[in-house]
């Protein structure tokens, strides 16, 4: 989770380093998912996202990562 893709970069390189590292494969940054104070409610509570919060900031972040998916 981020507050801006800015700070998501430092975050996606090493996970891409990683990847090309062990998998030799370099993926492409898929989404960002925001910051967001529901998501800790929903861990406190067990429950997923997209049902107790379908309408937060993450909530629409996870969605729109989804859609993306699924249309490739």
């Amino acid at each position: 989770m981020t507050t801006s893709e800015n700070e998501a970069r430092p975050t996606d390189g090493t996970l891409a380093r990683a990847c090309e590292t062990f998998l030799q494969v370099r993926p492409p940054l898929a989404a960002i998912v925001h910051r967001d104070p529901l998501v800790k409610d929903c861990i406190r509570h067990q429950a997923p996202m997209l049902t107790r919060h379908p309408n937060a900031t993450a909530a629409t972040d996870i969605h729109n990562l989804a859609r993306a998916l699924a249309a490739e």
